[in-house]
């Protein structure tokens, strides 16, 4: 089972036209599970799939975007020979 969720996982960011929702990519996944499995899960695991799903995408977010809010570089002057240096750190 955490072989085919990794597989999911990793193929699902190419077909956001099929799974452009988490609603639509937990049935997608769920879809794909055998029989045996989905009786013994009930949906747990797919409730919990989503949730890390949800966390992975917030962190990636957190990262690779910056929130637009965040103070802007600070400045730093500092004399050189008699003239002030200003430099910006980012």
């Amino acid at each position: 089972m955490a072989e085919y969720e990794r597989e999911f996982a990793y193929f699902s960011k190419y077909a956001r036209e099929v799974v452009s929702t988490e609603e639509e990519m937990c049935t997608c996944f769920e879809d794909g599970l055998n029989d045996e499995i989905k009786m013994m899960i009930g949906g747990t695991e797919i409730q919990q799939f989503v949730r890390q799903r949800e966390r992975k995408a917030r962190d990636f977010n957190k990262r690779n975007f910056p929130s637009r809010f965040s103070t802007p570089p600070q400045k730093k002057a500092r004399e050189e020979d008699n003239h002030v240096v200003v430099s910006l750190e980012f």
